[in-house]
């Protein structure tokens, strides 16, 4: 190894799943060792940022997370990055999730929610299964998933025998101009044919037809084609609704049908009138996304549609957490909806079994320590400083040291042992910490920006002593506080930080004593979306039951996360030491109401029948003995309030404000989270993975290369 004083040291800010996705990157890279020295500074007593996840030892070695964690299908970059984890650290087969196959679950049976005359009703949405395997290489271009959408499109139309009829005399005239372009291709006559007889899956084969012969680099693309294909998506959809909408309001499958194929040829018509091919998604990110579908044919019976609900519920995207006021930039929602339907690899969705906590952020611990890279819990970023005038630089950086380590301890060992798997707590281990004891009696928080405690110490790092670069992994809304020196010496970084908004969360878990069938669902176990605001989300996870810990009478045989946004303020107000308390009220308020309101409809036969309907109490696990609607208290409750857990929003006419990872403006900063530009900008795994892998590409080469960049290829 070469001579420590030689090697450039990196100070990573926070361990969220871009700074990890950075750290892990960089420490790839053939030989790092001999360029980098590697430490990574966080808060608290755990990594893993809004994916951290604890266990309540005093209840069942419960898992408890922030919220509802899921990884997509398409999330090629992290699964590469986890698979490559699991494959380094070679778990004994004996251990609890050995691979990472054994650490996930496929999931693909989502259930959408419906209002229908003041009932819900469930709309199931299997999804098929393929033989792909998520974080293999290779991906489809875009013109590529265009024509696979398109091909979807033709296949959707074709389920239902109404639009197949004939067109009305009259009702579909091929202008002149069409009529001659297409005199000059051969093997058009059949499919000419076609339309006589069937307009609209006539339509939709030429349309295929031409995709077929431009060939998948838009760069060789003719501009009357696009002046074709926008005629044909015209005529199809105007037909299309023509036939249909006389029926909309009595035929259930017909309506849902064509909720899919209106948003579907809205998307395509969109994607050629606007050119997304040769642009890129940020030509239309300043429109909102349904506004964007509506201005390309969306109809009114689809603008509030439960798919389009589910879309704006994924991705939190209420500004203020007024659920009344979607918003999301139409070039992020439309990459999303390719990717999600079109871009999946072996299932649309996996849930990690071990919480995101043991399932992600373990190994990941455990990879980068062997590696050599060094961790330093109860470290919290205070404040970052810039110098420089015409090359701005990091200067130096603030940390406070919120607790010491008892005497004899060299090191914090972080984890717990349950169910042979090594595992967060959901609270420090206080028997290493000096003063432990009277810090858990004092109740003090290291992860909270409302905490008092004084720290033990506060360190100045110092450039050229103790960092040379430096990877801020930390989320965007703490930048406001501990980064305005950094917002002073560069526009386009105080530019971002003001520019990029961010919503507060809500997390419950409840632990029931019935089997999800026996609480009244008949379907297979679903996540649910689009149902109820604020909580929209419903996910039964009762696979992580077999993870937890549980003895005695109380015993769970089912799991529920409840998830959505949260009404809040633009940034929390720091100054009110009562805030996250009254938030977390707010959240159990909340969900009294959903048990009492709501819940019958997924779990029929476990409500109540004398009385006002509320979910019978006695089925919620308590394993202290409450009784009543006292062992509601016994859930967990979960208010995203802090700075670095508030949910990064995609508004529209923001995205152009997102700094590379690699050009922060600093000569020595490189950033790392769902916050920055990349490819797909949008608050999830992927995107931060994505960011991670940026920042350590621009830093030291590595990696050569990133999958995500495959689709835009030209």
């Amino acid at each position: 190894m070469a001579d420590t004083k030689k090697r450039k040291k990196v100070a990573v800010l926070g361990s969220g799943c871009g700074a990890m996705a950075a750290t892990w990157a960089l420490t790839s890279k053939p030989g790092w060792q001999d360029e980098f020295d590697v430490t990574v500074y966080q808060m608290g007593w755990r990594i893993g940022g809004k994916g951290a996840a604890g266990r309540d030892m005093e209840n069942g070695a419960r898992i408890e997370e922030h919220g509802f964690h899921i990884w997509l299908g398409f999330y090629n970059n992290a699964f590469q990055m986890i698979r490559d984890v699991y494959g380094e650290l070679n778990r004994s087969p004996d251990e609890a999730l050995a691979t990472w196959d054994q650490a996930f679950a496929r999931h693909n049976y989502v259930v959408l929610e419906e209002n229908v005359e003041g009932e819900w009703v469930n709309w199931p949405l299997p999804f098929p299964e393929n033989s792909q395997v998520p974080g293999d290489p290779g991906m489809q271009n875009l013109f590529e998933l265009f024509r696979r959408a398109l091909e979807l499109t033709l296949a959707g139309f074709m389920q239902h025998q109404i639009f197949s009829q004939s067109p009305q005399p009259g009702a579909l005239v091929m202008p002149a101009w069409l009529q001659e372009l297409l005199k000059g291709f051969e093997g058009v006559a059949h499919i000419l044919e076609d339309i006589a007889s069937s307009a609209i899956l006539g339509l939709l084969r030429l349309a295929l037809w031409l995709v077929d012969i431009m060939g998948t680099n838009p760069r060789t693309h003719e501009n009357y084609m696009y002046k074709i294909l926008e005629w044909l998506l015209r005529t199809i959809k105007a037909l299309a609704f023509q036939i249909v909408e006389p029926r909309l309001s009595k035929d259930t499958e017909l309506r849902r049908l064509w909720i899919l194929l209106d948003i579907s040829t809205s998307a395509l018509l969109g994607m050629v009138v606007d050119n997304v091919f040769l642009h890129g998604f940020e030509v239309i990110d300043d429109m909102d996304f349904i506004d964007w579908l509506v201005k390309n044919g969306l109809t009114e019976y689809s603008t509030d549609s439960a798919p389009l609900r589910a879309a704006y519920d994924l991705t939190f995207g209420y500004p203020l957490g007024d659920t009344s006021n979607p918003r999301f930039a139409a070039g992020s929602g439309l990459y999303g909806l390719l990717l999600l339907a079109l871009g999946y690899k072996g299932s649309v969705m996996w849930k990690m079994l071990g919480g995101m906590g043991d399932t992600i952020f373990t190994p990941l611990y455990q990879v980068l320590k062997q590696r050599g890279v060094k961790f330093k819990f109860f470290h919290k970023v205070k404040e970052i400083r810039a110098a420089g005038a015409l090359d701005p630089y990091v200067s130096e950086i603030v940390i406070e040291e919120q607790a010491a380590l008892k005497k004899g301890v060299k090191e914090y060992e972080p984890f717990l042992r349950v169910r042979n798997l090594d595992a967060w707590p959901n609270q420090p281990k206080w028997e290493q910490l000096k003063d432990g004891a009277r810090l858990k009696k004092e109740g003090v928080n290291f992860e909270s920006a409302w905490n008092k405690t004084p720290p033990v110490a506060t360190h100045t790092l110092k450039k050229g002593d103790d960092f040379d670069l430096v990877i801020l992994g930390t989320s965007v809304e703490p930048l406001r506080t501990i980064a305005t020196s950094l917002s002073a010496k560069s526009e386009p970084f105080r530019r971002m930080v003001d520019a990029l908004q961010t919503v507060e969360t809500i997390g419950v878990q409840l632990w029931l004593r019935p089997t999800l069938r026996n609480l009244g669902w008949t379907e297979t176990s679903p996540i649910v979306g689009a149902y109820v605001e604020p909580m929209d989300t419903f996910a039964d996870m009762s696979e992580l039951l077999a993870y937890e810990d549980w003895s005695g009478q109380e015993i769970p045989q089912q799991l529920t996360y409840l998830c959505g946004p949260l009404t809040c303020p633009p940034q929390p107000p720091l100054d009110d030491p009562d805030y996250p308390a009254k938030k977390k009220a707010l959240v159990k308020a909340l969900t009294r109401q959903y048990l009492e309101k709501d819940i019958q409809h997924f779990w029929p036969d476990a409500v109540a029948t004398t009385g006002t309907p509320h979910l019978r109490w006695e089925h919620l696990v308590a394993p202290k003995g409450e009784e009543g609607e006292a062992r509601l208290d016994a859930q967990f409750f979960r208010a995203n309030v802090d700075p670095s857990e508030r949910y990064v929003l995609t508004i529209p006419g923001t995205n152009k404000f997102r700094l590379h990872p690699g050009r922060s403006g600093f000569s020595n900063l490189y950033l790392a989270g769902d916050w920055t530009w990349t490819p797909f900008n949008s608050g999830c795994v992927e995107c931060a993975v994505i960011s991670g892998l940026l920042a350590s590409q621009s830093l030291c080469g590595w990696p050569e290369e990133i999958i995500m960049d495959e689709i835009l290829a030209k």
